[in-house]
């Protein structure tokens, strides 16, 4: 794995466990405006930053502070650049 997609992961995995602990914006610094967020949700196929943090606040809003477990992150970037990052994980209130 190359350096860039290292750092991307850790990136990645130090996110969800912010955004678990209600604080979405840490990620939100990073995300170029024409993000393409595709959560868990069926709704949640959500383009834009400014549509993405909404989602996010409001999310962070309604839940519990939570935290990962057996997080798997996994990583494609295509000759494009065009990266995606898929993650399996068990999220458990604290």
């Amino acid at each position: 794995m190359k350096p860039i997609e290292l750092k991307t992961i850790k990136l990645t995995r130090e996110y969800l466990s912010r955004f678990w602990q209600r604080d979405y914006k840490f990620a939100a610094n990073y995300f170029a405006d024409d993000i393409t967020w595709i959560g868990s949700r069926q709704e949640q196929f959500i383009i834009e930053k400014k549509n993405v943090e909404a989602d996010f606040d409001c999310d962070t809003q309604e839940m519990q502070s939570c935290h990962l477990l057996n997080a798997e992150l996994h990583i494609v970037v295509s000759a494009s650049k065009v990266c995606v990052i898929t993650v399996r994980c068990i999220v458990t209130t604290d």
